[in-house]
């Protein structure tokens, strides 16, 4: 039992990174999506600005060419901010590819059915081993029958990823592990994410970038992957 349980905790932690790095991916993609939009605006009313300079018999510095200088330096930070997040989100999807091959592998080497191959149920078979519910995944007694059972008599839900983030103070009693891994994946994603999301707030920020302390986290799940 105790391998398996091992195997299963190593497992829930490259779990937790994927999916924050899933999660991340999608929100750096829909930022880069608003940046866009913004930097159209901007462009736009360089243009405007540049139209009414041209029009004006006697060039002089005014509040219109003041308004330009911002525009521009606007537009530098909007331009710098997408290529961080672009750089970040490509990053984080080759990181994907990783973590699948070595997800695939401890999955095999454990030989945990393709069904089960998710951070929800890993987390549950890992409470079943530590309440002492079950002392092995298959068989009658087993973790795959007592959790299959469960959700068969509805005292469990069967959740996807999102639904489970959503609704995870109500899955507390319940799925404790599960709970504990989901704010671990959110902790996770928020520090791929908050040193992009302060620049984008114009917050200054002198401690280590939060960046730098995910891909720690990172490193602890996969030691073999260079990041």
């Amino acid at each position: 039992m105790n391998s398996v349980k091992a195997v299963l905790q190593e497992i829930l932690e490259i779990e937790i990174v994927k999916v924050a790095a899933m999660r991340s991916v999608q929100s750096f993609k829909e930022l880069e999506k608003m940046l866009e939009q913004k930097r159209n605006l901007i462009e736009q009313e360089i243009d405007r600005v540049q139209t009414l300079k041209l029009s004006q018999k006697k060039p002089k510095h005014s509040a219109v060419e003041d308004s330009d200088d911002i525009q521009l330096s606007q537009l530098n930070k909007v331009n710098a901010l997408s290529n961080d997040i672009k750089s970040k989100y490509t990053f984080l999807e080759g990181l994907q590819f990783k973590l699948d091959d070595k997800l695939e592998s401890k999955y095999r080497d454990a030989n945990i059915s393709s069904y089960f191959r998710s951070i929800i149920p890993v987390s549950y078979f890992i409470q079943l081993f530590e309440l002492g519910v079950a002392e092995e995944l298959q068989g009658v007694n087993g973790a795959y029958n007592v959790y299959q059972s469960k959700i068969t008599s509805g005292e469990l839900e069967e959740y996807t990823v999102e639904k489970a983030i959503e609704e995870r103070d109500s899955i507390k009693a319940k799925q404790f592990i599960l709970h504990d891994a989901i704010q671990r994946t959110i902790s996770l994603q928020r520090k791929l994410m908050i040193d992009t999301l302060n620049i984008l707030d114009d917050k200054n920020t002198t401690a280590e970038p939060q960046w730098t302390q995910a891909m720690k986290q990172v490193n602890s799940a996969l030691e073999e992957v260079a990041i």
